[in-house]
């Protein structure tokens, strides 16, 4: 029975060695997938593991764990996020606070908290407000150049100078962002930014974008986004471009700025486009500009070397749309898949008619497949 019991226990014990003499990349990884609040509690395992959440180089405060410290008040949010911070020894990393499920008053210390982290050699940095007041960030975050990642979403973006550099950013997300209005254009240099995201923002009409590296772009927005500020990302590699509505009086500039620019794409591979970018084109005064503007890019030696996957959305079956598919598969020597998503349930005539004409389309590419699909089901 002794026998029985010591060997339980040295089971025990080899099992613990193992526990504590894991990999520190694994122990990190590990703690990274737990809330904060559990992480902690990983103190009490063993005497190697008391300080080792307090070293962890990620604090992820996410929805989940924000809604929790909140529940009793928001100052017991503001203590416990004070003293988790007051807690960590050494670099952090990643940090993200999350409040999009906490219903925020001014008693939160959140400037400091950033103030905290950049002092603490912060790269990756996410603030979501959501479902609050947009949020303001303090003036220094714009010129703080240690940022390989950022997301914001609903904040307010003003920095103090018209021109701004992250230097080492190589992932931007901003969703409901409101661009403060200045007399220039907010111009954003980041010479290694690569992934793009813009969602539901405003006063993108101000914002330029310089970043020559840049090779995914993903805009979902409520209006027309100029685009020329993109003309220099020659470097684009995924471009998927969406509008939540048709958008009327488009100015003239917008009319040509979407052909411009994904005709002037040499490395794109992947295209996906809303139609109501085209859409814009349709009423009886843009028509016969578009259709002319198509006509005179079809004359000219204009391909996409490398495009080989495309999905259209939101397909009427207009001129505009058909002219600008046309041109597509007579440009793209490598084109694979072109998908064309309907936005109704179209006539068995006016199928066939579509079908035929498409099916018309010399293809420079001969692998090209057509695949005309019905409206997605919501």
């Amino acid at each position: 029975m002794e026998m029985q019991f010591n060997k339980r226990l040295s089971i025990g014990v080899e099992g613990e060695d193992r526990l504590s003499e894991m990999p520190g990349n694994i122990i990190d990884h590990i703690l990274e997938l737990m809330p904060i609040k559990d992480a902690a509690k990983t103190s009490v395992l063993a005497r190697k593991w008391r300080y080792i959440w307090c070293m962890h180089p990620n604090i992820v405060l996410d929805k989940l764990t924000c809604r929790k410290f909140s529940t009793n008040s928001l100052r017991v949010l503001d203590n416990t996020i004070n003293k988790i911070l007051l807690q960590h020894i050494g670099n952090i990393i990643k940090f993200v606070l999350d409040f999009s499920q906490v219903d925020l008053l001014p008693l939160t210390d959140i400037n400091m908290w950033i103030r905290y982290v950049i002092t603490k050699g912060v790269r990756d940095l996410t603030l979501d407000f959501s479902n609050n007041n947009p949020y303001k960030p303090p003036t220094y975050i714009y010129y703080y150049q240690n940022l390989t990642d950022l997301t914001l979403n609903n904040c307010l973006f003003k920095p103090l100078d018209f021109i701004f550099s992250y230097p080492n950013l190589k992932s931007l997300y901003l969703k409901q962002i409101t661009f403060m209005a200045t007399p220039k254009s907010l111009v954003l240099k980041a010479p290694v930014l690569a992934n793009l995201t813009i969602m539901y923002c405003w006063g993108t009409e101000s914002l330029n974008i310089v970043s020559p590296q840049l090779s995914y772009l993903f805009v979902v927005e409520s209006h027309y986004l100029d685009l020329s500020c993109f003309m220099k990302c020659t470097n684009l590699a995924v471009v998927s471009l969406s509008l939540c509505k048709v958008v009327e009086n488009s100015k003239q500039n917008e009319r040509s700025t979407l052909l411009k620019f994904i005709f002037g794409l040499p490395m794109l591979e992947k295209l996906y486009l809303d139609t109501f970018y085209l859409k814009v084109f349709d009423s009886d005064n843009h028509a016969d500009d578009v259709l002319n503007y198509l006509e005179k890019l079809n004359n000219f030696d204009r391909p996409i070397p490398n495009l080989e996957q495309v999905v259209i959305r939101s397909f009427n079956g207009s001129k505009p749309e058909l002219l600008f598919i046309k041109l597509l598969f007579a440009a793209t020597p490598s084109l694979i898949r072109m998908s064309i998503e309907r936005d109704r349930i179209f006539t068995s005539t006016e199928d066939r008619k579509i079908t035929g004409e498409l099916m018309r389309y010399p293809r420079a590419s001969p692998k090209a497949e057509l695949f005309y699909l019905p409206p997605r089901r919501l």
